[in-house]
């Protein structure tokens, strides 16, 4: 399951909640560690609002 956070990095929590959220709700369970994948960062942005990462959390259960 995964979801795309646009922002400052340290407001990736907020994106992380979601997801663990949606997890709940649909009765999966994570079987592995979360992958962040940096799409647009401090290396092409200056402005920090603009950031996007993938945010991966491998989960296993009934997938709709």
């Amino acid at each position: 399951l995964f979801l795309t956070h646009i922002g400052k990095y340290i407001d990736s929590y907020k994106t992380y909640e979601k997801l663990l959220n949606e997890i709940k709700k649909r009765n999966y369970k994570i079987c592995g560690i979360p992958v962040e994948q940096y799409i647009i960062g401090i290396w092409n942005e200056t402005d920090e609002n603009k950031y996007q990462t993938n945010i991966m959390i491998p989960v296993e259960g009934k997938y709709e």
